[in-house]
């Protein structure tokens, strides 16, 4: 009897430390929370809550001084190049990496940064050059942060980019000999129609060895592929590996 009483005792001691113990711990972890602002939780719901249109049409694109540079840019430019204005960089670049590991956070890193202009060929809308209007927020250190590293993917990418001080107003001369260099010749020298007629790349065969060819466009290895709907239905061709961001395409001989 006494030894049941003695292991009832010892029971007992036992689960009032533990439940001492476990007490204090969840105290401890109430003191180190860091509580999520309303808006977190919100959004958490964000299918069940956002049921509204709450959206409104800005008034403009531009800020009254990007608008300014804007019209004195549109009367120099003219039909030479399309202005895209705030143009996203995730649009105009893309990640050319042999890890994909890393794909998603270099693409982080430009998908919500914007050029203040972009200059295409009217004819391809191929990039040509991007400008930046720097006004006294680029003075501040984080913004010059930004710049570097925007500047550094233009760089990285073969692409031009000019900064221009803001202005109350632009003399058109300037801008014509500061642009000119990378615009495309007026006049019969580069007519906007017809449009350039693209070389078709010669048929390639697979190599004994296996290698596949490289993509004309990129230099990425190609991959082969067959067509799956349309009149080319059932026919292979050799397309490139990056694949959306890279388009090349060359033909398959069997």
């Amino acid at each position: 009897m006494s030894n049941d009483l003695t292991i009832l005792i010892v029971l007992f001691l036992l689960f009032t430390i533990g439940s001492f113990f476990l007490s204090g711990r969840r105290k401890s972890r109430r003191g180190r929370i860091t509580y999520l602002p309303q808006s977190a939780h919100y959004y958490a719901n964000e299918d069940d809550e956002l049921t509204d249109f709450p959206y409104r049409l800005k008034d403009s694109l531009l800020t009254p001084g990007e608008n300014s540079f804007f019209l004195n840019l549109r009367s120099v430019v003219a039909d030479r190049a399309i202005i895209v204005p705030q143009a996203v960089l995730g649009e105009i670049f893309w990640v050319h990496l042999e890890d994909k590991a890393l794909l998603r956070g270099y693409r982080n890193k430009i998908d919500r940064k914007r050029v203040d202009f972009l200059l295409c060929d009217p004819r391809t809308m191929q990039p040509l050059l991007g400008i930046e209007l720097d006004d006294k927020s680029h003075q501040r250190e984080d913004r010059q942060t930004r710049d570097a590293f925007v500047d550094g993917v233009f760089a990285a990418a073969g692409l031009p980019l000019i900064h221009i001080p803001v202005r109350n107003a632009y003399v058109a001369n300037d801008l014509v000999a500061l642009l000119a260099p990378y615009l495309p010749r007026t006049g019969a020298a580069r007519p906007l129609s017809p449009a350039p007629r693209v070389a078709i790349p010669e048929p390639v065969k697979a190599a004994t060895n296996g290698a596949h060819p490289k993509c004309p466009k990129c230099g990425s290895e190609m991959i082969l592929r067959t067509s799956k709907s349309g009149v080319t239905a059932g026919t292979q061709f050799w397309g490139c590996s990056n694949f959306p961001n890279c388009r090349g395409m060359v033909p398959y001989q069997a």
